[in-house]
């Protein structure tokens, strides 16, 4: 298996940058309009790396040890809106300006972890009371300090994995040109129950 990294920055409706592992499987040579860089790239099985950005649509294809990449862009419409989790994927080649079509799906499913219990640090900004001496007599005000502690957390992990699969068409015919599939995973923490900060 060949070895390539994939860029394609179609903008989904999410912010940040996400990153999917995937597999390039070309039935035969892909000769997309590229802005520099490699002017095809031959039939095969290719590891990938997909990444999707919030604003840009690009189609990067680097080959280890070659100093021929192949950079290509895509136009996306701006009354396009591609799924954050699941749906469609259609996008044509008189719209992207690249020599083939896209048509896939993108599929997503959510599992929660049992709920944990702990203890983390915390800080708060507390209010104190100063006072000194001058010559003209005791003076004082009010400063607020930063000052460290513990709390106690309830929450769970929410584990949301994507499926992404897009076919490479050939505009006139249909032809399938070739097909990438991939996989994106991201786990995020879910507070349910967020203590008061006991200061020590």
């Amino acid at each position: 298996m060949k070895n390539i990294l994939l860029v394609l920055g179609l903008c989904f409706a999410v912010t940040g940058c996400r990153e999917f592992d995937a597999t390039l499987t070309l039935s035969e040579t892909l000769k997309p309009k590229v802005k520099k860089g490699a002017k095809q790239i031959p039939a095969g099985e290719y590891s990938a790396k997909l990444k999707i950005k919030k604003k840009e649509a690009e189609l990067e294809v680097i080959l280890p040890g070659s100093n021929n990449n192949s950079e290509m862009e895509f136009k996306i419409p701006k009354s396009m809106q591609l799924p954050e989790f699941s749906g469609p994927i259609k996008l044509r080649s008189s719209d992207s300006g690249q020599p083939f079509d896209l048509d896939g799906f993108v599929q997503a499913t959510v599992t929660d972890s049992r709920r944990y219990y702990q203890q983390e640090s915390c800080s708060e900004q507390v209010a104190e009371r100063y006072c000194w001496h001058t010559p003209q007599g005791y003076r004082c005000e009010t400063r607020y300090v930063t000052r460290n502690g513990w709390r106690d957390v309830e929450f769970f992990e929410r584990t949301t994995t994507r499926e992404m699969e897009l076919a490479l068409l050939n505009p006139s015919d249909k032809r399938v040109l070739g097909e990438l599939v991939g996989d994106n995973q991201e786990v995020q923490r879910i507070n349910v129950y967020t203590g008061r900060c006991r200061i020590y």
